[in-house]
């Protein structure tokens, strides 16, 4: 028996299998995107059609429940651009047109956590990076190949309230002119200056405790730098210790840059200013203004122009040549302005390397091309999306150009199954797209419900339904008989969503009769209820819910035992049993009834199952917080993770339901045995 056993539970294996194969399938192959959908923003996340907040969210939530599913997974590279790979497309009247996509040509590192900030040394051809988790990485431009050489120690977490690590992310890199410092600043207000050669630690001021945004270095050696507090600091580029202070801005300093004679700098802030520097002076002046707060600057390689864009979506062009005509203490003239260049904030912007255009990165997860001569001609987004865009540097000959992004890629099929059945060996469904609970604890809860109320449905009905069915055969074409199967059609006859209605209009209303509660499965005060009444209470609520489950399974199972025993009281041993003098007690209950039990077994293997399918109704009109009620739920809202793993359950149940079955043939039938 117990080999029987086993063979029979491998043998459940490949139906398993199936199963969760077909649930996978049908959720991916599922028309349109099935996560998009759920949310109701079909193409939120392509960036395109402005949008505003609610679609901004709504994108957000469909990345997340995207990954959520094993659809996409994190791409933690460096992307490399073909900046001038494709020039702009000439118009019918000679000049030039709208700006061509960038073209992807290959990707830089594999990285634990996002790259977040580039900086690049474009003499020696090198390409910094910082991530989010604190460290700092060295590339070769060229070959794309890590220089090993250069591994600085990570930035320290930091402990939380609670005791648990908080782990910060570099803000902010800079190079130095020459190449030989490095210069990166932290979450938590750290700045650190390295040796380009080797990592080594060359200098580290005491943390301000406010993040940073921006690094820049000047080409006398000196570091400026752009923190929270609304100051920009001018620190010893060696050491990083803070030499002066420049104030002028009312809020965070979100970016600046430094003009190639290093007398002069441009910032911009959350204040949505941007200010020009007389670095010797100290004094600042402001040359122009976005609609909403400033994210991050450029300037152009001879330093004529300057690029600003931020949270408004778009992007402004100044001339900052001199004064500009208009004397010292006028606005900078605007060159190009880009208004809503997307479809959420723009985080990053550069020129590229002859200036006729800027590359403007966003939240919206796209790099757009903007010819500056053209003022509002855009390029098409890219085909593939950059993510979450955080920095975009191009190189010195403007041939290439390397974006730091939030980026996800979509995980082949193969390995989103194999992740998927992994978890499932585990019992991780994930979380509910709803409510961002864990699966499996909205089951831990709900479960026990369904399974207590079916279970006490299934003694009801066997109790009742046996007996009446075997005085229905013993009786047959008499007055029990007649007038219980009148009864078991009629009863088999009304919808359960019908009779439950009723059963409440006529039972649980105060315009008839208010016997019983019609809601849950206990009163609102339940906790404070002795337990004798918190039984009676509990009794009361249980009465209507019970009758309905019941009514439609006794009707059908008394009739079943009803067929049965009939059938076998017809075979010839029975007819032998009689003829041997034998009491009708003992020839239909010793005889008959056992192996018309058969057929009832067989309906064991349905009841498993029924426990969560045959509740939907029942549970959602009777507001009881099951597995029936959940499943219904989250198929209107489309949780599918929590769809994935009933459906999962169910299987499980249906292959189990089967299994007891066939042991329960052995018991019921002497006949039968599992060898």
């Amino acid at each position: 028996m117990l080999l029987w056993l086993l063979k029979r539970v491998l043998a459940m294996v490949p139906t398993l299998f199936g199963i969760t194969f077909l649930t996978f399938l049908i959720i991916t192959c599922a028309p349109g995107d099935p996560v998009a959908l759920s949310m109701g923003a079909v193409g939120a996340e392509s960036g395109e059609g402005g949008g505003g907040e609610s679609q901004a969210r709504k994108a957000d939530a469909v990345k997340a429940k995207k990954k959520l599913l094993g659809i996409v997974e994190p791409e933690r590279v460096v992307r490399v651009w073909a900046a001038d790979a494709a020039p702009p497309e000439p118009r019918a009247d000679g000049r030039p047109g709208r700006p061509r996509p960038l073209e992807r040509t290959g990707d830089l590192g594999e990285f634990d956590a996002w790259p977040r900030c580039l900086a690049l040394d474009g003499a020696r051809g090198v390409l910094y990076v910082g991530t989010e988790d604190g460290r700092v990485a060295a590339f070769d431009a060229a070959s794309g190949e890590e220089r090993p050489a250069f591994r600085p120690p990570p930035f320290e977490p930091r402990a939380r309230a609670n005791g648990d690590p908080e782990v910060p992310s570099v803000g902010a890199i800079a190079a130095s002119a020459d190449g030989a410092l490095v210069a990166a600043a932290d979450t938590f207000g750290r700045i650190r200056v390295f040796a380009a050669a080797d990592g080594a630690a060359a200098g580290e001021p005491p943390a301000l405790g406010r993040p940073f945004r921006d690094l820049a270095y000047l080409p006398d050696g000196r570091l400026l730098s752009a923190c929270d507090d609304s100051v920009i600091r001018v620190h010893d580029g060696a050491t990083g210790a803070v030499v002066r202070e420049l104030k002028g801005h009312t809020s965070f300093v979100a970016a600046i840059a430094v003009a190639p004679d290093g007398a002069r700098a441009y910032s911009v802030g959350y204040d949505r200013k941007i200010r020009a520097w007389n670095l010797d002076s100290g004094a600042a002046r402001e040359i122009g203004a976005l609609g909403a707060a400033g994210n991050d600057l450029a300037l152009s390689k001879d330093g004529t122009l300057l690029a600003a864009v931020g949270e408004d979506r778009g992007a402004r062009v100044l001339d900052v040549r001199g004064d500009g005509g208009r004397g010292n203490d006028g606005p900078a003239p605007v060159v190009a302005d880009f208004p809503g260049a997307h479809s959420r904030g723009v985080t990053a912007v550069a020129f590229l390397a002859d200036a006729s255009a800027i590359v403007t990165g966003a939240k919206d997860g796209t790099l757009r091309v903007w010819r500056i001569d053209e003022r509002a001609q855009s390029a098409e987004t890219p085909d593939t999306s950059c993510g979450e865009v955080g920095a975009v540097v191009v190189s010195a000959d403007g041939a290439s150009m390397y974006t730091a992004s939030r980026a996800d890629r979509k995980t082949p099929v193969v390995k989103r199954y194999v992740r998927w059945l992994g978890k499932l060996a585990t019992l991780d469904f994930d979380r509910s797209f709803i409510d961002d609970e864990r699966v499996i604890d909205k089951i831990a809860e709900t479960l026990p419900v369904t399974i207590g109320l079916n279970l006490l449905s299934i003694l009801v009905i066997y109790l009742v339904a046996v007996p009446v069915g075997v005085l229905m055969a013993v009786r047959r074409g008499k007055a029990f008989d007649r007038a219980a199967s009148a009864v078991v059609f009629l009863l088999w006859s009304m919808p359960s969503f019908w009779f439950a209605t009723l059963l409440i209009q006529q039972f649980a209303s105060p315009s008839h009769f208010d016997w019983f509660p019609a809601v849950g499965l206990h009163s609102m005060n339940e906790k404070d209820l002795p337990y004798v009444p918190w039984l009676a209470d509990w009794g009361a609520h249980l009465v209507l819910p019970l009758v309905v489950l019941t009514y439609g399974g006794f009707a059908g199972l008394s009739q079943y035992m009803r067929t049965s025993l009939l059938d076998s009281i017809a075979q010839d041993y029975v007819r032998t049993a009689r003829a041997k003098g034998l009491s009708e007690r003992v020839v239909v209950f010793k005889h008959a009834l056992r192996n018309s039990l058969v057929t009832l077994v067989t309906l064991v293997g349905t009841l498993l199952p029924a426990m969560i399918g045959g509740s939907v109704i029942i549970e959602q009109i009777f507001t009881i917080e099951g597995m029936g009620r959940m499943g219904f739920l989250a198929i209107q809202q489309r949780d599918y993770p929590v769809i994935m793993a009933i459906t999962t359950m169910s299987a499980v149940l249906t292959l189990l339901g089967m299994l007891v079955s066939d042991v329960l043939y052995a018991v019921v039938d002497p006949r039968i045995s599992h060898q």
